[in-house]
């Protein structure tokens, strides 16, 4: 087998054996192999944009979830406070 690279990147291959489905398999595997690179090359930038976007929607999450925290406990100091008041007017 002989394989070669042209300057334009193009693979060109020579295949000398006896059995041809050897061949068929060795030829398909090349372009297979070539199909998994440039999908590869191609999906890289999308790949991290995707993650960089995923970890601000977390944050993003992790914001809400400490905001409605802090609205909750406020709420709950201002029911708490309501009530001290209420208790103290009853007291008078």
């Amino acid at each position: 087998m002989c394989i070669s690279l042209v300057a334009d990147n193009t693979i060109l291959t020579w295949i000398e054996v006896s059995p041809p489905n050897f061949a068929f398999q060795i030829a398909n595997m090349l372009v297979q192999v070539s199909i998994e690179q440039n999908e590869s090359v191609q999906a890289g930038p999308y790949v991290s944009k995707e993650a960089s976007q995923n970890l601000r929607i977390w944050r993003k999450d992790e914001h809400i979830a400490k905001a409605q925290d802090e609205y909750k406990q406020a709420d709950e100091n201002a029911i708490q406070n309501w009530i001290s008041e209420m208790e103290e007017e009853i007291q008078f």
